[in-house]
């Protein structure tokens, strides 16, 4: 694979994760989705070990 094919999926593969990553955004922004209710997941954070 020549070195301008690899940069060239690279860049690729970053614009297709940016709008994988802005598609929800704009859902809920232009009322495709309905996020007033919305809650994060509720996770527990892992106490440090006690010596």
């Amino acid at each position: 694979m020549k070195f301008e094919e690899f940069v060239s999926g690279s860049y690729k593969q970053q614009y297709q994760h940016k709008s994988f990553q802005l598609a929800p955004i704009s859902a809920a922004v232009s009322g495709k989705i309905d996020v007033r209710n919305w809650q994060p997941a509720q996770t527990e954070i892992p106490r440090e070990a006690s010596a």
